[in-house]
């Protein structure tokens, strides 16, 4: 029986920079959810959305937020996604 002796290497690197929200913009994210009756909800930890939005943060001040439907409404993403059902 022949044997190759063949090898893998498998390489991760996180391609976007970290996303920093700047504070005005949050604070108007966060008056806009009120003025419009939305729970706002900052967590706590770093989440890592693979985002390339963090180009845009390096260069402009922004504030960048998810949107939660519900558990029986369709995923953001999904062709079905209402942005005014409630």
């Amino acid at each position: 029986m022949r044997q190759e002796k063949l090898g893998i290497s498998i390489e991760y690197s996180e391609v976007f920079p970290a996303l920093f929200n700047n504070e005005e913009c949050l604070n108007l994210i966060k008056q806009s959810a009120q003025l419009n009756k939305y729970d706002f909800v900052e967590i706590e930890r770093l989440f890592k959305w693979s985002e390339d939005f963090g180009y845009y943060t390096e260069k402009n001040n922004a504030g960048f937020f998810g949107l939660v439907s519900g558990k029986n409404y369709a995923a953001l993403n999904n062709p079905d996604f209402d942005f005014l059902t409630r």
